[in-house]
């Protein structure tokens, strides 16, 4: 069988993240349900986050705050810059990339991450934990070159949990 620890991986943790600077933000304005999109980090310990909410919502953001306003195919985004948080940080730092981040209830966000390899993946939660945050650990697949980036996309699900 093929060595598979080095092809990526599609990870979805849950976090209980009371220092997520966006949630506070959200939390400050009186917005519930947002969906980052995507994040990425810029100079000076920045990180820019697409965040996805109804236009009316993004209005509500002051103007400072967003970079840009977006239009998606089924509504809208804002880049909002803040300092980036432990959990933001760290898959970031790994090499990995945000596919989706969601709020769900009493700041726990349920973060969405291809991670390019399985150390990568154990180094981000090993961050993690070393910064205090409960893991759980709800779903990984191991996304095949020849399947994860193709459409219709083909996963293959691995049935174990790693703690």
């Amino acid at each position: 069988m093929k060595n598979l620890w080095g092809e990526p991986y599609h990870i979805t943790l849950g976090i209980k993240n009371e220092k997520c600077k966006i949630l506070k933000l959200m939390k400050d304005l009186g917005i519930q349900q947002f969906k980052v999109k995507d994040i990425r980090g810029i100079n000076g310990g920045l990180v820019r986050h697409l965040v996805e909410l109804p236009l009316n919502e993004i209005k509500r953001i002051p103007k400072e705050r967003v970079n840009k306003i977006v239009k998606l195919t089924k509504g809208s985004a804002a880049w909002i810059e803040s300092e980036g948080c432990d959990v933001c940080n760290a898959i970031l730092s790994h090499g990995s990339f945000l596919v989706s981040g969601r709020n769900i209830q009493n700041s726990v966000i349920l973060y969405s991450f291809i991670a390019p390899s399985f150390d990568a993946y154990k180094s981000i939660v090993s961050a993690l934990k070393s910064n205090n945050f409960k893991v759980k650990i709800l779903r990984m697949w191991l996304a095949l070159k020849q399947a994860f980036f193709d459409y219709p996309k083909k996963l293959m699900q691995l049935n174990f949990r790693i703690d």
